[in-house]
């Protein structure tokens, strides 16, 4: 039978082809020596997430520093999301090595990752929510302060950018079978608890006869792009709809 991190990286690259994994391996010391620069290229630390700024500036210079610093915080988020939200629903079973996930940037993108296998934590839903969530915050508090310190912006803003793109995410989530509309409707308040995401967001999240709707609170300004649009999510729809009403 496969290893629980053996099922995560199937799962994962079954749900998103991106999101294909590694394990990460104990290195003889000679070995780590060897492996230095790939050690280094899989973390993103403030190095990385430079490059990664500026990749995105090189890229889309007409989309201004805003969309360049929402992008960059969102690609940091998308695979550990995921990955727990696997973990959750379709392994039952939380890593307790989430939190040391390193990820690959390669240019103005961030997908790849390498996770150490070892103890993985059991429990009912809602201590697989609370697990997932700290295991979550390991990431998502340190780079809140790299960001802010790198990129300005106030830990408010983060905060919100992550609550919609939460939801998000486990409103495509119901796409690849790893919950029901109903659960997001029943864990979403003990998400939001466990990474203590701003409440507001999840106004814009509706269930109505299975089907679920979500609008975002932020905007993450993909439109301010040469080849962008407003995405099926984005707050506009509804301002630019109220705009046209009262014309």
């Amino acid at each position: 039978m496969a290893r629980l991190v053996e099922r995560l990286f199937l799962s994962a690259s079954q749900c998103i082809p991106a999101l294909a994994g590694k394990e990460t391996r104990v290195n003889t010391q000679a070995q780590g020596e060897a492996n230095a620069d790939k050690a280094l290229a899989l973390t993103l630390s403030a190095q990385n997430l430079v490059a990664l700024h500026a990749e995105l500036a090189r890229r889309f210079p007409e989309a201004g520093s805003s969309y360049w610093r929402i992008r960059c915080w969102g690609l940091v988020h998308w695979q550990p999301i995921f990955l727990a939200l696997i973990c959750v629903y379709q392994l039952k079973r939380v890593p307790t090595s989430l939190g040391r996930l390193q990820q690959a940037q390669t240019q103005d993108y961030v997908a790849g990752y390498e996770l150490e296998d070892g103890e993985w934590q059991a429990g009912n839903q809602r201590q697989l929510i609370y697990f997932a969530g700290l295991q979550l915050n390991q990431i998502l508090l340190s780079l809140t302060d790299v960001f802010v310190g790198l990129f300005g912006g106030k830990p408010v803003m983060y905060q919100a950018l992550l609550a919609d793109q939460f939801i998000e995410s486990l409103v495509q989530a119901t796409h690849f079978s790893l919950l029901t509309s109903q659960q997001i409707v029943d864990d979403l308040p003990l998400w939001a608890k466990a990474l203590n995401l701003p409440l507001v967001a999840m106004r814009g999240f509706k269930c109505e006869q299975g089907e679920v709707r979500f609008i975002r609170h932020t905007c993450c300004l993909h439109y301010q792009r040469e080849d962008g649009g407003l995405c099926v999510a984005c707050p506009r729809h509804k301002s630019k709809k109220k705009s046209s009403c009262s014309n």
